[in-house]
């Protein structure tokens, strides 16, 4: 094998390995089918359909509606998409939890 193929083969494999790691740290994508509604029924139904723990206060919450959202998505975005406009913020405790809470306005 030339210097010139050893090379191109070297750099594909350090490209591959480069692929395989970024893959790996990739977020999972979930199905989701969440219908617009309440959001305290909505949040508890979106942390099933994540595979998570979602945590917020009834209270807080009670009077929003979230936005429908359906397909496949990572939770973060299914988040983002469900949350848009309602002024509920996602907040992740660690892997595995994630609390809900209204935004607090930024002092000036």
């Amino acid at each position: 094998m030339s210097r010139r193929a050893r090379v191109a083969a070297l750099l594909l494999l350090v490209g591959l390995v480069i692929l395989v790691m970024t893959l790996a740290k990739a977020e999972p994508v979930f199905s989701f089918d969440l219908p617009p509604g309440p959001a305290p029924e909505m949040l508890t139904t979106w942390a099933r359909q994540a595979h998570m723990q979602a945590l917020f206060d009834y209270n807080e919450v009670h009077e929003r509606l979230t936005h429908r959202v359906r397909g496949s998505f990572t939770a973060a975005e299914s988040a983002r998409r469900m949350l848009a406009g309602t002024g509920i913020v996602l907040e992740h405790v660690n892997a595995q939890t994630v609390i809900f809470t209204l935004e607090r306005p930024t002092g000036s």
